[in-house]
């Protein structure tokens, strides 16, 4: 259970992680889907964290307010009377909320002494029952200096295509067959004997690169589950910049794993919407993403919870649910109430014995 749930609009990612940090030092426990390990059950994992917070933060922008689901899950935290609302842009907000005092973080950068930021830890503090400790002031800092988002898009654009361009000429200019065409990429291992030099990593661009992949990933699975036109071009795209990206870094098991959750998505959202044949080898090619990334990494808790859901989703419950111990005895706090959700559907469909294909 969270001390705090942020509730924002995607387009305000950034803005929503830089409000989570400073919470965070402020000693408090926060949760956004920043949180969720690509490949869950993303509305029923956000719905139980919107349960069970303490407070709920919604920010409040131009673009938030045309958003549903920020608007339900206002509703939902005012219902249970612990809405902390936020502006971060000049906004009119919506009339059954506007009843209730905003925190105004309009063009915060962060600042712990920001009169906007302590009106909001108050009323944090004031949902959890308690008054937040004085907040030490802080010198101003000088503005910081970031990437429009058009910027951002060209920067990852430029970052796809460096690691398209690396990994052909290293591998040997191995034909890609595109997705999105009836069948997926082809896999295929260097000759034996051939040297593969990794490229060098970069960690901030490592992480940006690995942040925007998953993010991109989520809303497209979103847009597929709400049968969006375009949804499915949109996951094909992203399963090809994902695997472009894990073979760029052939070393990581991160990447090897959200890949492996990608194509795990993919196959259970897109149920009667592609043949079956073609999702049969979505889910191998998640089992081998997960394999690989084991072989890298055999303590990775993301991999193993990985495979667990693989087998799940072959009915082999027996076997998942011994990879969930197994995730389980290696996650850090904040995965285990997901790994241990996954692990009691398991039991669940166990004890009904459960045939595949699982329900919707």
């Amino acid at each position: 259970m969270a001390d705090v749930f942020v509730s924002y609009a995607r387009e305000d990612r950034d803005r929503a992680a830089r409000l989570a940090g400073a919470l965070e030092s402020h000693g408090w426990s926060v949760w956004w889907d920043r949180n969720l390990v690509a490949g869950q059950s993303f509305d029923q994992t956000i719905e139980r964290e919107l349960n069970q917070a303490k407070s709920v933060v919604v920010l409040w922008s131009r673009l938030s307010l045309d958003k549903t689901w920020v608007r339900n899950e206002a509703r939902r935290a005012a219902a249970r009377g612990v809405l902390v609302p936020a502006m971060i842009d000049a906004v009119e907000l919506p009339l059954e909320f506007s009843d209730k005092q905003a925190a105004d973080l309009i063009g915060w950068e962060g600042e712990t002494n920001h009169a906007g930021f302590q009106v909001l830890c108050n009323g944090i503090a004031m949902a959890l029952g308690a008054v937040p400790a004085p907040v030490r002031p802080q010198s101003p800092r000088p503005p910081v200096k970031r990437w429009r988002p058009w910027v951002w898009g060209a920067a990852m654009t430029v970052l796809v295509v460096v690691m398209a361009v690396g990994i052909y000429s290293v591998v040997g200019r191995q034909p890609e067959v595109p997705m999105g065409k009836g069948t997926l990429e082809t896999e295929k291992k260097p000759e034996a004997g051939t040297a593969l030099e990794p490229p060098r990593r970069d960690g901030e661009l490592h992480k940006q690169a690995y942040d925007n992949l998953a993010a991109a990933q989520m809303q497209a699975v979103e847009k597929l589950i709400a049968r969006k036109p375009g949804a499915l071009a949109e996951v094909d795209r992203n399963l090809d910049d994902i695997a472009r990206a894990a073979a760029g870094f052939p070393d990581d098991a991160d990447f090897q794993a959200l890949l492996g959750y990608a194509r795990k998505d993919a196959y259970q959202s897109t149920r009667r919407l592609v043949p079956e044949a073609r999702r049969d080898e979505y889910l191998g090619l998640a089992r081998r993403a997960f394999e690989r990334a084991l072989e890298l990494d055999p303590k990775s808790a993301g991999a193993r919870n990985g495979m667990g859901n693989v087998l799940y989703l072959e009915c082999r419950f027996d076997e998942a649910i011994a990879w969930y111990d197994k995730a389980l005895a290696v996650a850090p706090p904040n995965y285990r109430s997901i790994i241990e959700e996954d692990r009691r559907k398991a039991e669940a469909a166990r004890s009904r014995k459960q045939t595949c294909p699982l329900p919707l």
